[in-house]
């Protein structure tokens, strides 16, 4: 990837939850990772889209706004999974790849809050130092 085009974002997300299918319900005509997945889209300076789960069902409805797969491991996908051993899986899984990110987005399937102009602040501020 070229040094330009080498900020990419990464959705994560389990399947098992107390809330079965968390992730994918829908809220007010979206499923819950429609929100971060089109947010993240907005903005220009990420140029690679990813999602990081053991479950089809989200595999299958980030890809829909074009984000590709990463499978999980089950062992990964567990109640006492860390989230830092999720993301270096999704970074092995890119370096198989020969994708070698500068700057990582992580994007949390579960979080209908987050906003384009605060990606894009954080990318400046990381550009900037």
């Amino acid at each position: 990837m070229s040094s330009k085009n080498n900020i990419i974002a990464i959705l994560t997300g389990k399947g098992g939850s107390a809330l079965k299918d968390k992730n994918i319900k829908v809220i007010n005509k979206l499923p819950l990772l429609g929100y971060p997945c089109k947010e993240a889209k907005k903005v220009k300076k990420i140029k690679k889209f990813y999602v990081s789960s053991e479950d089809n069902k989200i595999l299958k409805a980030a890809s829909k706004y074009g984000f590709k797969k990463i499978k999980r491991p089950k062992s990964l996908s567990k109640q006492n999974s860390l989230h830092r051993d999720v993301l270096i899986h999704a970074l092995n899984s890119l370096e198989e790849r020969n994708i070698r990110p500068k700057i990582i987005i992580v994007l949390l399937a579960n979080s209908a809050t987050i906003k384009s102009e605060w990606i894009s602040r954080s990318i400046k501020k990381l550009l900037s130092n």
